[in-house]
């Protein structure tokens, strides 16, 4: 059976159960939000908005392993983007996996998991354009 998004969920929580089990911390953190919020019971739709420790995690595994690669935008002008040159018109690819690693916007451990980096607080302080879930954004600049 195919559906929209399979391959894109399957991936993003194979990459999530590889960070978890990598990082201790972060799996009882996770853990213990579930066992708080849920129980032994089933998680459902009204526990969703109760695990910010859980939404977290899965922005920061996007961030580290985006499932959709990069996106494209379109100069509306030309532009000098830190010595190239980009024409009005000419079109750029951005590659997710190097936008989500830069060490000026992440801090010396970009490489790293911390989900704390993409709680909400700290999501909202991040510059503009600095985290992509999805190529179904046109951006034009």
């Amino acid at each position: 059976m195919f559906s929209p998004g399979h391959e894109t969920t399957s991936g993003l929580l194979s990459f999530l159960f590889y960070e978890l089990l990598e990082s201790p911390e972060a799996y009882s953190k996770a853990e213990e939000e579930v066992m708080r919020v849920c129980g032994k019971n089933a998680i459902t739709v009204e526990h969703m908005g109760k695990l910010p420790y859980i939404e977290a995690c899965l922005r920061e595994t996007l961030r580290l392993h985006p499932t959709a690669p990069a996106f494209t935008v379109e100069a509306k002008s030309d532009q000098d983007l830190n010595g190239y040159a980009v024409k009005k018109g000419e079109r750029v690819n951005i590659l997710l996996a190097r936008l989500h690693r830069d060490p000026d916007v992440y801090g010396a451990d970009a490489e790293s998991f911390r989900p704390s980096r993409m709680m909400e607080e700290s999501l909202e302080k991040l510059p503009a354009n600095a985290w992509k879930v999805s190529t179904c954004w046109k951006n034009i600049y």
